[in-house]
């Protein structure tokens, strides 16, 4: 790992300071999302963004051969929650921002709880790309379900208690029948699926982030949104979902994807009545 993150380090200098990979995504996303900050701010944010990124590359390769020792060295957190649903005969759905490294939980959730892991993920159109993320991702008895199957039922893939994952941050593929919301500082549009979901099945949602607390050191943080969904709306799930992952890359916002063009959809007034936030819509125009 000394030599992986040594080279990530390299690549990443060359990434940033020379080629300039989706530089300008990046420097953009974090302009619009933190107006207040300073260009030496988001200069320092952005720099510490592609180390993270690069070390999330570089941890991911040596997956393909990390013990479950050697997982549980890097990642760790309270999964009391998953043992008390599990004992109550229960299943839940965990929703999560992409917060680094994602990639790593694959293997962290099935060896650290009881309830068969299960995450929706984007097939790769390289064919020997996909076999080997797949392989990758499937080590530790996750199962995977392709993204493009959601649309035409779950019910075949939950016929025992599970641990539903899905990173509910992805941008809509459709706009127009999105949730809209105030998202650090510009209208952003959030899939209806993850809240739907939930509400269908009648278990509890639980939101989830990873803090990365040093070199290949990260906690997996817990925290129910809802317990009891009655009376619940899907609406009011998403907005507390955004609500709490704004909170949390207010505060570690170098952790956080800013290559993924999550705002490539613009707000139009037609989407007006897919507003669902309490707060209206900003004035200002976001660039």
């Amino acid at each position: 790992m000394f030599v992986l993150y040594a080279l990530g380090d390299i690549i990443g200098f060359f990434l940033f300071g020379v080629v300039g990979y989706r530089k300008k995504v990046v420097l953009k996303n974090l302009r619009n999302a933190f107006p207040e900050k300073t260009e030496k701010e988001i200069d320092a944010i952005a720099q510490k963004f592609y180390s993270n990124f690069m070390d999330l590359w570089m941890e991911t390769i040596k997956f393909l051969t990390m013990t479950p020792a050697g997982i549980k060295r890097r990642m760790s957190g309270d999964n009391s929650i998953l043992f008390k649903y599990h004992a109550e005969g229960k299943s839940c759905q965990v929703i999560g921002g992409h917060t680094m490294n994602w990639e790593l939980l694959n293997g962290y959730y099935p060896l650290t709880q009881p309830l068969q892991f299960i995450a929706v993920y984007m097939q790769i159109s390289n064919p020997a790309m996909e076999r080997l993320f797949k392989k990758l991702r499937c080590r530790f008895g996750s199962l995977l379900i392709p993204a493009k199957e959601v649309r035409y039922g779950l019910d075949k893939y939950f016929q025992q208690q599970y641990l539903y994952v899905l990173g509910a941050d992805q941008s809509p593929t459709k706009p127009a029948e999105a949730y809209w919301v105030n998202f650090l500082n510009q209208p952003t549009g959030f899939p209806t699926g993850p809240a739907k979901h939930t509400i269908k099945q009648q278990q509890p949602i639980v939101f989830s982030y990873i803090e990365k607390t040093g070199c290949g050191k990260y906690v997996v943080h817990l925290e129910p949104l809802f317990e009891n969904l009655e009376g619940v709306t899907p609406e009011e799930i998403t907005l507390a979902f955004v609500r709490r992952l704004e909170h949390i890359l207010q505060q570690h916002p170098d952790n956080y994807l800013w290559t993924h063009k999550r705002w490539k959809h613009a707000w139009k007034p037609e989407y007006a009545g897919n507003w669902i936030d309490t707060a209206p819509l900003p004035v200002a125009e976001i660039q």
